[in-house]
């Protein structure tokens, strides 16, 4: 739900038809619950097709941000995923976190 808007606040689980009852419960004993509105507002994102055109979008960008990371940075070793919001970048010997974040601040 964050990545949709970060005030809303909410999740789905669909559980196995076996276990429906016994996650429900655990989600009730846990006090597990949203606000009627926030509900609503979560259901018609998803049912009006509103939630993925969102998501559709924000990968468009993250895709776009990593293609210029890997512009900047393709020289090194980079882990990451082309939707992804973070990169592992691993820091050639001999450097160190702590050291390359002072370099990075210097520059």
């Amino acid at each position: 739900s964050k990545c949709l808007a970060p005030g809303l606040r909410l999740g789905f689980v669909i559980a196995p038809r076996p276990i429906a009852g016994q996650v429900a419960a655990a989600l009730r004993i846990n006090c597990w619950s949203i606000s009627p509105l926030t509900a609503l507002i979560g259901a018609r994102l998803i049912e009006e097709g509103a939630a993925a055109r969102i998501i559709d979008i924000q990968k468009q960008e993250l895709r776009q941000r990593q293609a210029i990371l890997s512009e900047i940075l393709g020289r090194f070793d980079i882990q990451s995923h082309p939707t992804s919001t973070h990169a592992w970048l691993r820091l050639p010997e001999p450097w160190r976190g702590a050291g390359f974040a002072r370099t990075c601040l210097e520059r």
